[in-house]
């Protein structure tokens, strides 16, 4: 129900006097005019909306904020940064000490997206009036550089205005802590909690430019600095093969759907020695309102690739490269024809990419070291592949929950217990193939995979061809992940808790259920003691069938074995309700089975969302 009119016009009051950008207050005046109108005042709904914006507030979680731009508080703003910043230095103070966090200082880093770089202002004017030293970047940069910089300026935190593959409409607000790991639980709890106390402005912060910013005597720009280490550590990680042989690789189209990319792939290829990319002319410059995608993720496959296609088929190219807006996902498209005509594309999915990468930094680990030393890290709804990889060659395959923020963390658990991590990912086109930065990180992936087509193609092979190999030698694993929209995220929560008040299906049609993780709950069927090992967040929700499903010209499952997962997760930062499916077979089921898989995906959706009557858009 919608507040008084009175009681919205004083709260926008309020929030006026708060606000310092001129977008937003043009948006909040334009409210006044609608509330104050006797004659045709709102409609209901619309009241219902000024309300609620002026009423509720963006929730701290562990990926930060990320949420439409906007007057009110449930919208990112001057307003909602600077008061999200004060509680964030408030909680580093308390973390930290104040002394050691204005001496060390803090990131702030920025996207091209609308606003960025004057909510990073906003960011940094909090920062310098409570005396806290500033390292802000003086030019756009990937979220991967800004990760880096907290580590290589020894910052006791970074800031990142992005909202990564959101729409247009968003942005965002990522912390990254000391160690240069995104935050984790119960760290968003206490940020939640120190925001709250510090909503009022400890002082009135006047708008100023990055330009202005940068002439304070506490703000330095580590941008060139910062970036000259990122290269130097990759090539001497990374570069497995001479500057010479990388020189004659194909070349290949790049886009970086309208980020912040280019920059910064251009640099690395060019220290590795790779011939210029081709790119998409349309999307390679910076462009907040992504006017050729509908949405600015590699990730949504073909669709989302058809003007690097046409780019590639002008200039015969045989693979496509494409970072998100943020930089910090990759993807990559091979072309499945002649090297130098036009034919079909196959797009990589995060899981096929995985392996591809496992399979080339294996090849490449350091010699000298017992096969046990190494170890790769997956998040849990990402393939089993690299499990079963590590049970052949002997290394170890550690899995976590999902998010780089969990995978991150893992891989300097692994660090610390002397074991050498080679190779981290997660299936939505997020991948870690040096320790040097402590997130997914999209540049340099780019960079491995580029070094692999040059290998491939100096032996006359292909990435479908590497990736065959790497299922002959490790079985086969096919996955079909997508998701559903959900307008309003609370209904995720009640259609999972209606399906758990029904009770868990048994069987699919003629598959059987062997076991049910439930990580909201933190109960797991498979385990003696019917407790998930992974940790468990009731304030997500989290659940994974393990199924068996008969699959023709196979050898029968062993009784209790499964052969198929389906988990159904709610997105931490998107209104989405994920689903993410494997099937594991032999070379002779593949057609098969992904058809099997597909039907599967199919009943297990319908029965567990009832998507039509729940509103759910496929």
């Amino acid at each position: 129900m919608a507040l008084a009119t009175s009681t919205m016009l004083t709260l926008l009051e309020q929030f006026l006097a708060l606000d310092r950008g001129e977008w937003s207050a043009t948006e909040a005046r334009q409210w006044s005019s609608e509330l104050r109108d006797t004659d045709k005042p709102p409609h209901a709904d619309r009241m219902a909306e000024i309300s609620n914006r002026l009423t509720q507030r963006l929730a701290f979680g562990t990926a930060g904020l990320r949420a439409k731009m906007g007057c009110g508080y449930d919208r990112m703003n001057h307003v909602t940064v600077f008061q999200t910043t004060q509680g964030v230095l408030s909680f580093l103070y308390h973390l930290y000490g104040v002394e050691k966090v204005k001496q060390r200082g803090i990131a702030v880093g920025y996207d091209s997206r609308h606003h960025s770089t004057e909510f990073a202002a906003t960011v940094s004017t909090v920062l310098l009036e409570d005396g806290v030293r500033v390292h802000l970047h003086s030019r756009f940069v990937a979220t991967p550089l800004l990760a880096m910089t907290v580590l290589a300026k020894e910052c006791v935190a970074g800031i990142m205005i992005t909202a990564s593959h959101n729409p247009a409409t968003d942005n965002g607000y990522k912390l990254y802590l000391e160690n240069g790991c995104q935050i984790n639980s119960p760290h968003d709890t206490a940020i939640e909690d120190a925001i709250s106390a510090n909503l009022h402005p400890w002082r009135d912060y006047v708008p100023k430019s990055i330009e202005n910013l940068l002439s304070d005597s506490l703000v330095s720009s580590p941008t060139e600095e910062v970036m000259q280490l990122y290269v130097r550590v990759m090539v001497e990680s990374l570069r497995f093969r001479p500057q010479q042989d990388n020189a004659v690789a194909p070349r290949v189209v790049y886009t970086a759907f309208h980020g912040v990319g280019e920059y910064f792939v251009r640099t690395l290829c060019s220290s590795f020695g790779f011939p210029a990319l081709v790119p998409v002319v349309e999307q390679v410059e910076p462009n907040p309102d992504f006017p050729t995608v509908k949405f600015p993720n590699p990730e949504e496959g073909k669709g989302a690739l058809q003007l690097a296609i046409q780019t590639a088929d002008r200039h015969g190219c045989r693979y496509i490269f494409a970072n998100d807006p943020d930089a910090d996902r990759f993807s990559v498209a091979e072309r499945v024809g002649t090297p130098d005509g036009v034919g079909n594309w196959y797009v990589f999915n995060g899981n096929e990419m995985a392996a591809l990468f496992a399979a080339w930094l294996w090849s490449k680990r350091p010699v000298g070291l017992e096969n046990d030393t190494f170890c790769m890290v997956r998040s849990t709804v990402s393939s089993k592949a690299l499990a079963e990889m590590a049970r052949v060659e002997g290394f170890q395959c550690i899995e976590t929950l999902t998010g780089f923020k969990w995978i991150a963390a893992k891989v300097l658990e692994c660090k610390r217990s002397g074991l050498v991590p080679l190779f981290a990912y997660e299936e939505a086109i997020g991948f870690m193939c040096s320790t040097a930065v402590h997130d997914k990180d999209g540049i340099s992936a780019l960079a491995v995979m580029y070094e692999l087509i040059g290998e491939l193609d100096k032996r006359s092979s292909t990435l479908l061809a590497y990736l065959r190999k790497f299922y002959d030698s490790y079985g086969y694993h096919i996955s079909r992940n997508h998701y559903l929209l959900c307008k309003d995220p609370s209904q995720v929560t009640r259609i999972m808790t209606e399906l758990r008040k029904r009770g868990f299906p048994s069987t699919f049609g003629d598959a059987s259920v062997i076991s049910v993780r439930d990580l909201t709950r933190g109960t797991d069927t498979m385990e003696p003691d019917g407790q998930a090992k992974l940790p468990s967040n009731a304030s997500s929700q989290f659940v994974t069938f393990r199924i068996a499903l008969p699959l023709e010209n196979g050898d029968s499952l062993v009784p209790g074995d499964s052969n198929v997962e389906i988990s159904l997760r709610a997105s931490g930062t998107e209104p989405k309700l994920k689903y993410y499916s494997e099937i594991r077979c032999n070379r002779s089921q593949t057609e098969h089975a992904a058809a099997r898989l597909e039907a599967l995906v199919d009943l297990v959706i319908q029965t567990c969302l009832d998507p039509i009557g729940n509103g759910l858009i496929g």
